[in-house]
């Protein structure tokens, strides 16, 4: 590596006239002051003497003190273009009084300008930024100042821990400035336990910050929002540690684990179906590999059915970046239905399969290829009115293909604070992929999260407004079952349980989020959607508006959620587990 060296050979040397011959006696030795007669600088070929004269404050008359020379050296020195000063004085004209003469070795004419090391921006780009030309007299403090204009630009651009490394002068003016931008040697993983459930690996793959890139704290941010949303770890600790050179730094993540799998065995309530018993198995990191499996069996007070499901997720099918998803399922859910002003139930028993494959573009996109198979029938509910015989008809088995493009920026999916999602889908069934119905859905769900007040550090204590707008259309022959439905827990709160079906769906939703601590929210909200049936008219003026309250209680499982909402039929309370949206 070259080296800069400033020399810095400052001499002062004060010849005394001893009789006919010339002394060399220290200043501080003389028996009296000499006055200074004449002052001369020596060396100076590009910057003028009246510039030097400025600078000093040696003047004629005045005593000549060592302090004050000394001063003066490191005033000339401080001009920023002298490679190095020194002062001598000899007796003054008629050997009275002293002359000062002060010598300078000038920085050469800047000829070229190099650097070297720069990957991340461009070389035109860092010289834009410098005062520093060709042409001029090489000027240290100019430079200095360059080299922090350098710097900052590379840290506003996200790379901290670049440093404008020792720069060389030439002395031909050739200037070359290295740039040591930070790069990464290593990446380790530790944990506060003995021994990981995760593997190494599965904690590598997500990360956008690798050996041998130059280290970008918005990647590395990034990175730990995409290891915080694996829901896998209490915490991820970042730290930056020296590498074995230079210029290298070794970044370590210490990772405390969380439970990740649950097993539930009891009686539950459900707004839809009352009492339910169910057994439940769920783990989001099978063999610390990352899959997520699940298992489950309900039993619904309601519906006196059962059902299950199970699931399965590998989001790095076959060690790529590619998700496969696979679902096997036997539900029965309850559906209300209003017929000419009469309200009565149904049962929909839906008995299917569902395959997904997904593929991120960035940390941040993904689209997905879902493909579903279920076979599904109706039957009155006993002890309410019998639906018409051509909605019971609507059966069969329906068989798609739904194409979904997301964009997710939130900072915590589970419970965000800031960010967006952006979700849009295309499902189209029938036709060659067989079954009894064929139509087109198309949707789009858009939901914001911005925070209220003054940036938290802690997350947890901040206040936050979330909106989501969705919004959907079903073409074609459109079976009852593939209906939207909407109003409830999920939806729109204050009314009950799938309340409104039809075709068409459009659905407004606002919460404020104000936190009481770090495990409790209160929240106000405004629903205001309806979904029309097939046939009718679209007007805004249908739109159902609903306003309530609600608190949420944050555990590992998610929040959980007790909201009381007012509709146009007056207030009703919902609870589930996770945020609405």
């Amino acid at each position: 590596m070259i080296k800069r060296v400033w020399r810095q050979n400052i001499l002062f040397c004060l010849a005394v006239a001893v009789g006919m011959g010339i002394g060399n006696a220290p200043l501080a030795q003389a028996q009296q002051a000499e006055k200074v007669v004449a002052i001369e600088f020596r060396g100076n070929t590009n910057i003028s003497t009246e510039t030097l004269s400025a600078a000093i404050r040696t003047a004629l008359g005045a005593d000549l003190t060592k302090e004050q020379v000394d001063a003066d050296v490191e005033a000339l020195r401080k001009l920023g273009f002298f490679h190095e000063v020194s002062v001598l004085s000899e007796p003054g004209p008629g050997g009275t009084g002293a002359k000062v003469i002060f010598n300078v070795v000038e920085h050469p004419k800047v000829t070229a300008i190099t650097i070297t090391g720069n990957t991340k921006i461009p070389e035109a780009k860092l010289k834009e930024l410098m005062l520093t030309r060709e042409g001029q007299v090489f000027n240290e403090n100019t430079f200095e100042r360059d080299a922090t204009a350098i710097q900052d630009y590379y840290r506003n651009q996200g790379y901290t821990l670049a440093r404008v490394s020792e720069y060389d002068v030439s002395p031909e003016g050739k200037v070359t400035i290295p740039i040591a931008e930070g790069w990464v040697e290593a990446v380790r993983i530790t944990s506060p336990a003995k021994k990981m459930k995760t593997k190494q690996r599965v904690i590598l793959r997500e990360l956008e910050t690798k050996p041998g890139e130059v280290f970008h704290l918005p990647t590395l941010q990034s990175d730990l929002m995409q290891l915080r949303n694996l829901d896998y770890f209490e915490i991820v600790e970042p730290k930056v540690l020296d590498g074995s050179e230079p210029g290298k730094v070794v970044l370590v993540l210490d990772c405390k684990e969380k439970k990740t799998g649950t097993v539930s065995v009891g009686l539950g309530y459900s707004s839809r179906e009352r009492l339910v018993g169910f057994a439940d198995i769920t783990e989001n990191n099978f063999r610390g590999v990352g899959q997520q499996i699940g298992v489950r069996w309900e039993a619904g007070q309601f519906t006196n059915r059962s059902g299950y499901e199970f699931s399965f997720a590998d989001p790095w099918m076959l060690g790529k970046r590619t998700s496969l998803g696979l679902q096997l399922y036997n539900r029965t859910t309850n559906r209300p239905l209003l017929v000419d002003d009469i309200d009565t139930w149904i049962f929909e028993k839906r008995k299917g399969i569902g395959v997904s494959v997904g593929k991120p573009f960035g940390t941040r996109n993904r689209v997905l290829l879902d493909f579903r198979s279920d076979d599904i029938g109706f039957q009155p509910v006993s002890g309410f009115p019998e639906p018409p015989a051509d909605l019971l008809a609507s059966e069969g088995r329906v068989t798609s293909l739904t194409l979904r493009g997301i964009r997710n920026t939130r900072d915590y999916d589970i419970n965000p604070k800031r960010g967006a999602l952006y979700s849009t889908s295309l499902e189209m069934a029938g036709g060659p992929l067989g079954g009894a119905w064929s139509f087109t859905k198309i949707g789009a769900d858009i939901r914001h999260y911005v925070p209220i007040g003054r940036s938290k550090p802690d997350s947890s204590k901040q206040m936050v407004l979330a909106t989501r707008l969705m919004a959907g259309a079903a073409l074609g022959n459109t079976p009852l079952s593939e209906n939207y439905w909407i109003g409830g827990a999920e939806s729109l709160r204050g009314y009950r349980e799938d309340q409104f079906h039809g075709t068409r769906l459009l659905l407004l939703s606002t919460e404020l989020r104000v936190p009481f601590g770090s495990n409790l929210q209160g929240v106000t909200f405004f629903d205001y959607g309806y979904a029309w049936p097939k046939g009718t008219g679209f007007s805004l003026g249908d739109l159902q508006p609903a306003v309530g309250i609600g608190l949420r209680v944050v555990t590992q499982l998610g929040p959980l959620r007790l909201d009381y909402g007012f509709g146009k039929d007056g207030g009703r309370s919902h609870f589930s587990i996770g945020h609405v949206f």
